[in-house]
C-alpha cells in the first residue's frame, strides 16, 4: 500500500548565484513529503527516484525522520543522494483532505525557513514502472537540473503531458554536503558562493 501524502507548508528562500535575496525569492511551499534522488558513483546520467506505481506518482520514501536518515545512509554507500520536497499537485487534492486547510493557516514560520535551488522535475518514461528520472544540471554536473521559475516548470510539465509523460515538480533543497569553508573561515555554499543562507535542510522537515 502506498502512503498517503503528508501535506505541510515549508518556508523557503530561493538561492541565487549572484547573492540576491529579495522578498520575491521567498516562498511558502506546499509539500507532500520527501523525495530521494540517487545516482551511482561515477554515473553522469540522470538521477533516479523511486515512485509509486499508481496514478498518484508520489515519491516513495520513509515516513519518519529516523527511517529517512537510514535510507539516505544506505543509498550513500553506492552513490550520491539528494533530498528534495515533493510539491503539492492537483492529483493530490483528494488525498490530502482536511490537512490542506491546516497547511494554509497563517503561522510564524520565519525561524524554520530553509533554502532551495529551484524546482526540479521528476518524469517517468512510458516503459518505466516504479522509477522516475531527474536530468542532471548542465552547469553543475553533480546537481540535478533546477528551474528558478515555477512558470518554467509548469510549462515543461505541460509539454511532457501532451506527450503522455507523467511528471511531478519537486523543490531541490540545500543539504550539508553543499557547504565548505572559504579562505576567510566562513561557511559557503559552493553552488551559490555569494548567497546568504540560514540552514541546510534535513529530512525531518518532511517526515514525522
Amino acid at each position: 500500500m502506498h502512503r498517503r501524502p503528508l501535506l505541510a507548508r515549508l518556508a523557503a528562500t530561493l538561492l541565487a548565484e549572484d547573492g540576491s535575496n529579495t522578498p520575491q525569492r521567498r516562498y511558502r511551499l506546499l509539500v507532500v513529503g520527501p523525495a530521494l534522488l540517487h545516482r551511482p558513483h561515477g554515473d553522469p546520467g540522470p538521477w533516479r527516484v523511486r515512485v509509486s506505481t499508481d496514478a498518484s506518482f508520489l515519491p516513495v520514501a520513509p515516513a519518519t525522520s529516523r527511517g529517512l536518515a537510514r535510507r539516505i545512509a544506505d543509498l550513500r554507500r553506492t552513490g550520491h543522494v539528494r533530498l528534495a520536497a515533493a510539491i503539492l499537485d492537483p492529483r493530490d487534492l483528494p488525498l490530502v483532505g482536511p490537512s490542506l486547510r491546516e497547511a494554509l493557516r497563517p503561522r510564524a514560520a520565519a525561524a524554520r525557513r530553509r533554502e532551495f535551488y529551484g524546482w526540479s522535475l521528476l518524469y517517468r518514461l512510458p516503459f518505466e514502472r516504479g522509477e522516475a528520472l531527474v536530468d542532471p544540471d548542465e552547469r553543475h554536473p553533480d546537481l540535478p537540473a533546477a528551474y528558478e521559475s515555477p512558470l518554467e516548470i509548469a510549462d515543461r510539465q505541460a509539454f511532457l503531458a501532451s506527450r503522455g509523460v507523467a511528471s511531478r515538480a519537486i523543490a531541490l533543497v540545500t543539504q550539508r554536503d553543499d557547504f565548505d569553508v572559504s579562505d576567510d573561515g566562513r561557511c559557503r555554499n559552493r553552488y551559490c558562493p555569494e548567497a546568504s543562507w540560514r540552514r541546510a535542510c534535513r529530512g525531518g522537515a518532511f517526515a514525522t
